[in-house]
């Protein structure tokens, strides 16, 4: 049987670790190892990660010295401790699905060309249990080129859902950590960091369940639309700087994401309520001209821009301001946290 390593960074999450933990020690065909690794939590991470390693020899725990935030932890799981064949990085909150590593190790083994392989995730919400889904054991897959796989995420943003993607150790080793530098689009980066060298599979099949709840790192960051998408533009420059004379037309592929951010930054931005706090105006246009400096004669862009405007104008008084803020903020959250339904399927599907 092909052997997997499952590298769990934890940090706050141990009423959700056991369970994180059971749905893979379930995994049937492969052999698997666990490492818990502990970012210094508050809550009794270690009594529930320790008893975990001592019920089952394939279960291992650490505890980082200090804490190193969830970048740093990872790195330490994939890069120092990994060793099998193939690696997966899941969060204590997320789980996989029945499974789900038997399809990866399958497909990966038949198509060594390909460096990772990921497929849909369930969303599942912060109680209860996640949504039944049943072990499908032949799904469709295909095998996409990298230029392809670095094309559609120019196009349309990151493909990949965090807990479904499992890549091969040696290939992921040699490619290096995730990046500190960019610490909500660390994984779009690294997905991009193998296409760039590799194939990339995907799987038609649900692979993993992923958990939204008012501590996950994307809610947190879902109010800071604007850093939000010059980190996506920063991500994909790095790539450009690495591979932008080995894959054709990626410079443009870059520079069409850039214009796409800038006209999604002004959108969100315009539609921050009837009186909007004035800097989040004035940061939107300077974003949007920092990174398109023709995003004004755009005509897709005008309506959004002469809304902006408008509404700076309409702030009024700090005090108004202050109180637009407030609204703006509690509207951000209440869309984050109904954007899905549980049971929904995302990542994307190019089968069809």
């Amino acid at each position: 049987m092909a052997d997997v390593d499952v590298i769990i960074p934890c940090y706050n999450y141990a009423h959700y670790l056991e369970g994180c933990v059971a749905s893979i020690l379930s995994q049937r065909d492969v052999d698997v190892r666990i490492l818990i690794v502990d970012d210094c939590s508050p809550d009794n991470t270690e009594e529930v990660g320790r008893r975990l390693a001592a019920e089952d020899a394939r279960v291992h725990y650490s505890k980082n010295p200090q804490n190193l935030r969830l970048i740093g932890t990872a790195n330490r799981g994939i890069l120092d401790w990994a060793q099998s064949r193939y690696t997966l990085l899941i969060s204590a909150d997320d789980a996989l699905t029945p499974g789900a590593l038997s399809r990866a190790v399958e497909v990966l083994d038949s198509n060594p060309e390909a460096g990772m392989l990921y497929g849909m995730a369930v969303m599942m919400g912060s109680d209860g249990p996640p949504p039944p889904v049943s072990d499908n054991h032949s799904p469709d897959h295909v095998i996409l080129d990298g230029p392809d796989y670095i094309k559609y995420v120019c196009e349309q943003g990151n493909a990949v859902p965090s807990p479904c993607a499992i890549v091969r150790t040696e290939l992921q080793q040699r490619l290096g950590g995730y990046d500190p530098a960019l610490p909500h689009t660390s994984d779009m980066e690294m997905w991009l960091r193998f296409a760039s060298k590799s194939d990339v599979a995907v799987v038609n099949a649900p692979q993993g369940y992923y958990r939204w709840h008012s501590s996950n790192m994307s809610q947190a960051f879902i109010g800071q639309d604007l850093s939000d998408r010059k980190e996506q533009i920063d991500t994909l420059r790095k790539l450009r700087s690495h591979a932008g004379e080995t894959i054709k037309d990626l410079r443009k592929w870059v520079k069409d994401a850039e214009v796409r951010l800038v006209r999604e930054a002004l959108l969100i931005a315009s539609q921050r309520g009837k009186e909007p706090n004035s800097s989040v105006s004035r940061q939107a246009l300077r974003f949007a001209l920092k990174f398109d400096r023709l995003c004004f004669l755009r005509p897709y862009n005008w309506k959004p821009i002469i809304k902006i405007l408008l509404q700076a104008i309409q702030a009024g008084s700090s005090r108004a301001n202050a109180d637009a803020e407030t609204n703006a903020a509690q509207g951000v959250e209440s869309t984050a946290q109904q954007w899905f339904s549980p049971g929904q399927k995302i990542g994307w599907w190019p089968g069809h």
